[in-house]
């Protein structure tokens, strides 16, 4: 087998990517090989492993490198593991450093301004707005919305059961508007025949969504260039200055380390300094 399609399958398998990751390790790893234009994978030396990221700065963004070369991490890492490599030459590799940038989000009436503003009775207008109010009314990840499978929610007990990124499952509660605008889209589904399908947020034509629709229609709904991400940071942002801890965030959310969940803070920033002025008796003025 490959060795390209053997490290595919333990990404896959033992590793549980979802399929974007999975590609963008897949097409990082194979522009490396194309680069370095080894032989045999035993052959790759620091030496050409340098050359490669020499190559890759002035012609990417920071960001993209780091990706770039943590994928190359993983990849040394399942090389030793198959014995063809001694060591993980990859890990030596320096990352740059990662451009500091505060997450997009909007305001709370923009949030409802958008998805009150879907007005309609058709299949498409009450699916909108469905998948709206459970990118910022559940916080999901786009990805993670349009993989929603029917068994994975329970109207019952009001409960959204997430696969998140490698598969790690987190159980959510569905908020009342969340649920209404569900059960108003699964009615307009029904009158489709469409009850039997596998996955929630289904196209006109009865299939599978796609990331990019959704995109798409964020775009035609709201009135400055916002992605479906901005309304999960706004979920989080309005969480926080409603009360919530991080750590209930941070579950909310699906994140591994709360170090993830701490950059809505900065966000919050303005607000805990105008909190800080008026309540500290350090800092009241006479």
């Amino acid at each position: 087998m490959d060795i390209v399609e053997s490290f595919e399958k333990y990404l896959k398998i033992e590793k549980g990517l979802l399929p974007l990751s999975l590609s963008a390790y897949i097409r990082d790893v194979k522009e490396f090989l194309e680069f370095s234009k080894i032989n045999e994978i035993s052959d790759v030396s620091a030496e050409e492993v340098r050359h490669f990221v020499y190559h890759l700065h002035g012609k990417n963004k920071a960001t993209s490198i780091i990706r770039k070369l943590s994928s190359l991490r993983v990849f040394g890492k399942f090389l030793v593991r198959e014995g063809f490599l001694s060591k993980n030459i990859f890990e030596d590799l320096s990352l740059p450093k990662k451009p500091k940038h505060l997450p997009s989000f909007v305001t709370v009436d923009e949030a409802f301004e958008i998805i009150d503003g879907i007005e309609g009775d058709d299949f498409l207008s009450k699916r909108n707005k469905a998948i709206f109010d459970f990118l910022y009314s559940e916080g999901l990840r786009v990805s993670e919305v349009v993989n929603i499978k029917t068994d994975q929610i329970s109207l019952t007990n009001k409960t959204i059961r997430i696969s998140g990124k490698g598969k790690k499952e987190r159980i959510i509660p569905l908020g009342e508007k969340a649920i209404k605008s569900l059960n108003d889209y699964l009615n307009e589904r029904k009158k489709k025949g469409w009850e039997d399908r596998e996955y929630i947020f289904l196209n006109n034509r009865g299939g599978k969504l796609t990331t990019r629709t959704i995109e798409l229609y964020i775009k035609k709904f709201s009135k400055r260039d916002i992605t479906p991400h901005a309304l999960r940071h706004s979920f989080a942002t309005h969480l926080l200055e409603g009360g919530a801890d991080l750590r209930s965030i941070q579950k909310l959310l699906g994140h591994e380390s709360l170090s993830t969940t701490q950059k809505y803070l900065h966000l919050n920033f303005d607000k805990l300094a105008y909190v800080y002025d008026k309540c500290h008796p350090r800092a009241k003025k006479k």
